[in-house]
């Protein structure tokens, strides 16, 4: 969705993202502090003239466990073992995410699974 109000941005991503909480979807304005959760956003905004920044600020979970950061042989490992079409679809969903994304998850998974996401 294309908004030019950072607030309707927000909000069209968190009904995208399956109506998380309010708090879970980060925005950022020029002028205001880099998030906690994003050290250097506003030196990499402000060099790229952008004026507000919206994500998906969800607290880490993994296999049930609240706050647990799962290494990135988990992630590929559970990757992996999900049957073929709920597998297909998480791979679409990472291989959408745009190439500026460079996580050390993504470049693990594309690494393990050659020939499925964008290096």
């Amino acid at each position: 969705v294309d908004c030019a109000d950072p607030a309707a941005a927000r909000e069209a991503l968190r009904l995208r993202e399956g109506k998380p909480h309010r708090h879970h979807i980060g925005l950022w304005e020029r002028g205001h502090p880099d998030p906690g959760s994003l050290p250097g956003l506003t030196e990499w905004a402000v060099s790229r003239e952008i004026d507000a920044v919206v994500w998906t600020d969800l607290p880490p979970k993994f296999q049930g466990e609240d706050g647990r950061v799962p290494t990135h042989e988990e992630v590929v490992a559970y990757l992996q073992a999900l049957p073929d079409e709920p597998r297909a679809v998480a791979i679409e969903y990472i291989r959408r995410a745009p190439t500026q994304i460079r996580t050390a998850y993504r470049r693990e998974i594309a690494r393990v699974i050659s020939g499925t996401l964008p290096k």
